[in-house]
């Protein structure tokens, strides 16, 4: 693994295997970070939980759903198309 010195490389590591126990998990980037991610990242800060968020949102690996009030939640990349069928 490579370190990208921000701790977002472990979060996005620990995100996938969240959402592979938990498929149709979605969350803001408080509740990934307060709920998602096992205790030996307890420290990661929000910083590096959005960091990882953007990253596997550009990749593909997650979808970005922006709610009607305008809130953002973030789920497997897989939602948007069990959302559109």
């Amino acid at each position: 693994m490579i370190w990208k010195g921000n701790g977002a490389t472990d979060v996005e590591t620990a995100i996938l295997a969240y959402l592979a126990a938990h498929p149709d998990a979605a969350d803001n980037a408080v509740g990934v970070q307060q709920w998602w991610l096992p205790r030996r990242l307890v420290d990661a800060s929000l910083h590096d939980v959005e960091t990882a968020l953007a990253a596997m949102t550009e990749q593909g690996r997650l979808t970005e759903i922006r709610l009607p009030d305008g809130s953002v939640i973030f789920a497997s990349g897989h939602a948007k198309e069990r959302n559109d069928g």
